[in-house]
Order: C-alpha cells, then structure tokens, then sequence
C-alpha cells in the first residue's frame, strides 16, 4: 500500500479473517489502473506522490482529514487531484472504488505545445 497508494494501514484490536483487503491493478507503462476493496472501517496515514488521481467510489465512503483538508466521498462521487506534498489521514467505510493514476509528468508531456514547452508547470 505505500509503495503504490502511499498509505500505511493502523488495524486496532484482533486480526480476524472474516473480511480480506484487496487490490487488483494494472499497470500499462505509467498509467495505472486499480480496483480496490476495503470492506471494513480502516483508518491509515497517506503521503501524497507526485501524481494526478481519478477516483471514482463504487461503495462505501472515504475522508480526508489533516489541518487544511476534509474531504469526504460517498457512492457515485468521482474526485480527482495532485497533492505531492500532502500528508493525511484516511478513513474509509466499506470502500470500493476505482482509480487510474498517471505521473503528472505524463500530462505535461501530452499538454506539450508545439514548441515542445510544457503547457502544464
């Protein structure tokens, strides 16, 4: 989880096998495309990447909390951002959502004029 969705999970109390997380994901050069499945109430820490993240719930709902931020996001919602410097706690309930992740870098280079210059600082 912190390698591709920078987050770490904080599970409080038993570890039981009644639920199971899952992240399936495919990935075609930069472009990453994930499905993720959260069917409890977690709480986890995030640190932003450098990327730009389409997310669309599919079930449940997901919140954003830290000093300058609360976000929250229920069934049907589609958020998209870039926050490379941010760094949250996550709380989710019940969660599956879609998310494609592309490198900024990308956009920027398909933003490109036809000067080569980036259209996208």
């Amino acid at each position: 989880m912190d390698q591709t969705y920078g987050g770490r999970l904080v599970i409080k109390g038993s570890r039981e096998s009644s639920w199971q997380l899952s992240v399936d994901q495919v990935a075609a050069r930069q472009v990453v495309s994930g499905d993720v499945r959260l069917p409890a109430d977690l709480t986890f820490e995030v640190d932003g990447h450098d990327e730009v993240v389409v997310n669309t719930v599919l079930a449940g709902s997901v919140e954003y909390e830290n000093d300058d931020l609360d976000e929250r996001c229920r069934l049907g919602d589609v958020y998209a951002g870039n926050h490379p410097d941010l760094h949250c706690v996550c709380h989710t309930h019940e969660l599956r959502s879609h998310t494609i992740t592309l490198p900024r870098s990308l956009i920027a280079g398909v933003a490109a004029d036809a000067d080569g210059e980036s259209a996208v600082d």
